[in-house]
């Protein structure tokens, strides 16, 4: 809920809500953290599907991750899901692992 990987160098994520540590590793790995704040964590601001080849699946209501992720060169794939929301998962939980070829 507050970390996803979604492409190569880049993530999503409630940056204050992740070990220092952890954080320190991304950093040294040269991934890039799209931040949200601790209250997108609720929103499913992080709960997102990344499909390969710079592609996402996020929550339409999410807008402003969604402009950043736009702004980072990737494609977002707006669902507006907000009924499957009520059951408290979204595009992330939503899926089993995809085997890209």
């Amino acid at each position: 809920m507050c970390f996803n990987l979604v492409d190569d160098n880049l993530a999503v994520a409630y940056k204050e809500g992740l070990p220092k540590d952890f954080v320190d590793r991304l950093d040294s790995m040269g991934i890039e953290i799209i931040s949200v704040s601790e209250e997108s964590i609720f929103e499913h601001g992080c709960n997102l599907q990344a499909i390969g080849d710079h592609k996402a699946i996020s929550l339409k209501r999410n807008s402003k991750v969604n402009e950043q992720l736009r702004a980072h060169g990737m494609e977002v794939i707006e669902l507006d899901i907000t009924e499957i929301l009520k059951a408290g998962g979204g595009p992330h939980c939503m899926t089993f692992p995809l085997e890209r070829i």
